[in-house]
């Protein structure tokens, strides 16, 4: 928003020399034409920049989901573990022999 403002500064100046006589009507076209095409790029790099940011935050919710995953994959895992870690605890505490939980196909 900074640029368009700026922008529009440039043809007050532009419109005040015209009316002070200090510039020529065909200078006076060119600032006009200068200030358009200014304007114009201004329009074009924020519309530019808000789809850059649009992308940003589409990556950043892509980003934050993955993570979502991956946390809840290493507590899933976690868990895993932890029952198999009791479970062997719990045959080596029991005294039995391995092959009495299982049966053989």
């Amino acid at each position: 928003m900074h640029s368009l403002t700026k922008i529009s500064a440039i043809g007050l100046v532009a419109g005040a020399l015209a009316l002070g006589g200090c510039a020529s009507n065909e200078a006076m076209q060119k600032a006009q034409t200068t200030a358009d095409q200014a304007s114009q790029q201004a329009q074009a790099a924020q519309a530019s920049a808000q789809k850059a940011q649009a992308s940003a935050d589409q990556a950043q919710s892509e980003v934050q989901a993955l993570n979502a995953k991956f946390d809840s994959m290493v507590a899933e895992q976690q868990a895993e573990r932890t029952h198999v870690s009791n479970m062997h605890k719990h045959h080596a505490m029991s005294g039995h022999h391995h092959r009495k939980h299982h049966r053989h196909h």
